[in-house]
C-alpha cells in the first residue's frame, strides 16, 4: 500500500501575527483525509493517494486556503500555510468581519477536543482587571463563580461545591492555601492570568484526569514561545479604577490616611525562538485596584401579631455596609521549551504569583429589637413609618481590618512525544507550593470587632442605655431610620461614651498556612 501513497504534513499560521493555529481542519480535495493541527500548528497525513492533490486548510474566522502538492509514493510532501482575514461579508447595510482571534481559538480547539470541554482564550474577553482568571470563567457556560463581595474567588461546575473543582496547570496539580483554611478548595487569587494562553473547562472525566475532579476540571495552558514565528514582545501600561471617585488626587478611603483611587498597572511578554529548538517566553503583570462595594440589607417582619402582613411587612432591622478594598498582585512566569526531536519536546515552566489584599468593612446595623403586638408598640406601622419597643432598640457598628497576603510557586517538567499515529505520549514531574497569612495583628490590628448602643448587655442580659429606633419612608427609594432615647431626644450615635465593646466578637485570623504538591 506504501508503493501507491504518501504523507502530507506540514504548519498552519495566522499571516498577520505569525502564531501557529491549533485546531485548524486540514484535508485532501477529492477524499475523506482529514487532520487537525497540533499546538504548534503542525499536521500529518497519511495514506494520501500519489500524484497531483491539493491540501486545503480551513479555521473559523480566516480565510480557506488551498494548495497544491505532489505526492511521491512512499515519501512525505511538505505544505506551509499562512491564513488570512476572511472578507467582509456585506449583508444590505450590515457588515459582518472576522471573528476576534481569541474566540477563533476557542472554537476551533473544542471543535477537535476528544471529549466535552469548553475553552476559553486568554484574549478572548479583552482586558480584564487584576488579571484574576476567574474572570474569565465567569463567562462560560455553565460555569459558577463564588464571590467573596466583589472578588472572584472559586469556581463551582455541575452545581457541586467550589471543593470539587479541580485546577491545574499545563495538567499538573497546583497547591492550594484556601483563605487559611484546610480543604480542597481552589482559589484563584492565587494565579495571575499573565502567562495563559487558554483555559480548559472540562466537566468530564477521562482516564488522565485526577480522580478527585469530581466537579469538573480547569487547566490552565501557559503561553510557549513555539505557539508563533520568530520572536514577539508585547507591553500595556494602563490605569484602573473603579466607582465614581475618579481624581487623580488622594481621597479617603481604605484606613485612615488619604489614599489614591486611579492606580497603574503593567503588563508584559516575551517569546523568542532562540534556535530552531530552543525558545523562551518570559511574562510579568502588576495590577492594583481600589474597589468601593456599599451595600444594605434589611429584614421585614411578616408576623400578624406583631402587627405587620404579607402585603405590609415590618421593617425591623437594616443592615448598612461600606467595604472597601486595595488588592494587589504580581505575577512572574518563565517557560522554557525545548525539541529533544522532531516529535519530542521538553517543557520546563517557573511561576510566581504574590497577591497582597487590604480591606476594611465597616457596617451599622440599626435593630427595632423585640417586638410585642401592635397595640402596645409606641406608634402603629402605618404603611410608611414604624417605630419598635421603646427601649429595646440596638445600633450596632462593626468594623473589620484585614490584611491578607499570599505567595504560589509553580515549577513542572513536562515531556510530550507524538507518535506517527498521532497519539501522544505525556509525562512530568512537578513542585508546587501555596502560602497564604492573615497579616493581622501586625500594626496592632483585630479581625472583626463590634460596638454596641443600646440593645441587651451580652454579661447582664439587661437593657443598656435604652433606646427606641424606628423607620420613615418604608417603601421608598430610600428610607431613614430614627434613634430616640427614653426622654424622646435624638441620640448622639457620634458620642462612644455609653458604647458597650463586644469582647466576644473581637478576633484574630489563622496566622498562615502552606500548602505543598
Amino acid at each position: 500500500h506504501a508503493q501507491q501513497s504518501g504523507t502530507v504534513s506540514g504548519t498552519v499560521a495566522d499571516g498577520s501575527t505569525g502564531k501557529y493555529l491549533e485546531g485548524a481542519d486540514v484535508s485532501i480535495d477529492g477524499t475523506t483525509l482529514h487532520a487537525s493541527t497540533a499546538r504548534e500548528g503542525e499536521f500529518v497525513l497519511f495514506d494520501v493517494p500519489a500524484g497531483a492533490q491539493t491540501v486545503t486548510v480551513a479555521y473559523p474566522g480566516l480565510e480557506t486556503k488551498s494548495m497544491p502538492v505532489s505526492v511521491v509514493a512512499g515519501q512525505t510532501a511538505t505544505a506551509a500555510f499562512r491564513l488570512g482575514a476572511s472578507e467582509v461579508i456585506k449583508l444590505a447595510e450590515f457588515k459582518v468581519a472576522g471573528t476576534k482571534e481569541g474566540m477563533s481559538q476557542a472554537i476551533a480547539l473544542q471543535r477537535v477536543s476528544i471529549n466535552t470541554k469548553i475553552v476559553a482564550a486568554g484574549d478572548q474577553y479583552g482586558d480584564i482587571a487584576e488579571g484574576n482568571a476567574a474572570e474569565y470563567l465567569k463567562f462560560l457556560p455553565g460555569v459558577g463563580i463564588d464571590y467573596n463581595a466583589n472578588d472572584a474567588r472559586a469556581a463551582t461546575l455541575r452545581g457541586m461545591s467550589t471543593a470539587f473543582t479541580n485546577v491545574t496547570m499545563n495538567g499538573n496539580p497546583m497547591a492550594s492555601a484556601t483563605s487559611g483554611n484546610l480543604n480542597r478548595r481552589f482559589e484563584f487569587e492565587q494565579v495571575s492570568i499573565s502567562n495563559v494562553e487558554t483555559i480548559e473547562v472540562f466537566k468530564t472525566l477521562t482516564p488522565e484526569m485526577q480522580a478527585n475532579s469530581t466537579g469538573g476540571s480547569v487547566n490552565l495552558v501557559t503561553k510557549s514561545a513555539f505557539d508563533r514565528e520568530g520572536s514577539l514582545g508585547t507591553y500595556r501600561f494602563y490605569l484602573q479604577a473603579t466607582g465614581d471617585d475618579l481624581m487623580l488626587k488622594k481621597t479617603p478611603g481604605w484606613g485612615q490616611e488619604n489614599t489614591r483611587k486611579i492606580l497603574p498597572g503593567v503588563d508584559l511578554n516575551f517569546a523568542a525562538r532562540l534556535t530552531p529548538n530552543l525558545g523562551i517566553n518570559v511574562s510579568y503583570k502588576n495590577s492594583q485596584l481600589f474597589n468601593d462595594y456599599p451595600r444594605s440589607t434589611y429584614a421585614w417582619d411578616y408576623n400578624p401579631a406583631d402587627g405587620g402582613t404579607p402585603t405590609h411587612p415590618l421593617l425591623t432591622s437594616w443592615n448598612l455596609q461600606n467595604e472597601q478594598k486595595d488588592t494587589r498582585r504580581q505575577g512572574l512566569s518563565a517557560q522554557v521549551d525545548y525539541r529533544l526531536g522532531e516529535h519530542t519536546k521538553l517543557s520546563f515552566l517557573g511561576d510566581w504569583t504574590y497577591y497582597d489584599l487590604i480591606f476594611t468593612d465597616r457596617t451599622t446595623t440599626v435593630n427595632t429589637g423585640t417586638l410585642a403586638p401592635l397595640a402596645t408598640t409606641s406608634a402603629p406601622f402605618t404603611g410608611t413609618s414604624f417605630t419598635g419597643v421603646a427601649g429595646r432598640g440596638s445600633v450596632t457598628f462593626q468594623e473589620i481590618n484585614r490584611w491578607k497576603s499570599g505567595v504560589t510557586w509553580d515549577f513542572p517538567l513536562n515531556l510530550t512525544h507524538t507518535f506517527a499515529d498521532t497519539s501522544k505520549l505525556e509525562a512530568s514531574l512537578y513542585w508546587s507550593q501555596a502560602y497564604s497569612k492573615y497579616r493581622d495583628t501586625t500594626g496592632s490590628w483585630y479581625s472583626d470587632v463590634t460596638i454596641q448602643r443600646g440593645g441587651t448587655s451580652p454579661q447582664t442580659n439587661t437593657v443598656t442605655d435604652p433606646i427606641t429606633v424606628g423607620f420613615d419612608n418604608i417603601g421608598g427609594v430610600v428610607p431613614s431610620y430614627r434613634v430616640t432615647d427614653s426622654t424622646g431626644a435624638a441620640v448622639n450615635l457620634n458620642d462612644i461614651s455609653k458604647d458597650q465593646a463586644r469582647k466576644s466578637a473581637a478576633a484574630r485570623r489563622p496566622a498562615s498556612i502552606r500548602a505543598t504538591v
